[in-house]
C-alpha cells in the first residue's frame, strides 16, 4: 500500500535546487513555489521550496535517492560560494570517507594575484 512521506530538508533556494535536480539529469516544473519532479528516480516527488519539505510516496521513491538530491543541493550551494570568492573547482571525487559512503570531494584551485 502506498504511503505519502515527506522528508524535513534545508532545499529552499530555486536555483540551487534546479541546479541539483539538473545535476541529477531530472526534469522538473516550477509551480508557484513548488518543484514537481517529472523524471528520473524521483519522478512525481515534490519539493516545497517555502519550508525545504519534500514530498515522495512510498511505492516510488527509495530514501537514497532524497539522499542523492540533498548532496546535489549541498554542492550546488557550495560550487556557488567558491564561485563567489574567486575559487575554481578543478575536479570531483566521491568517495568513503570514515564509513560513510558517497561524499563528494570537490578539488579547488584559487588564483594567486
Amino acid at each position: 500500500m502506498s504511503h505519502r512521506i515527506t522528508y524535513e530538508s534545508k532545499i529552499t533556494d530555486r536555483d540551487l535546487a534546479i541546479s541539483a535536480l539538473k545535476s541529477l539529469g531530472a526534469s522538473y516544473q516550477d509551480l508557484n513555489g513548488v518543484l514537481t519532479i517529472t523524471s528520473g528516480s524521483l519522478n512525481r516527488a515534490s519539493i516545497d521550496l517555502a519550508n525545504g519539505k519534500i514530498n515522495t510516496d512510498s511505492d516510488w521513491h527509495k530514501k537514497d535517492a532524497i539522499s542523492q538530491l540533498k548532496v546535489a543541493y549541498t554542492e550546488a550551494d557550495a560550487r556557488r560560494d567558491y564561485n563567489r570568492t574567486g575559487v575554481s573547482i578543478v575536479g570531483r571525487q566521491v568517495v568513503n570517507y570514515q564509513g560513510v559512503e558517497g561524499v563528494v570531494l570537490l578539488k579547488c584551485h584559487r588564483a594567486v594575484g
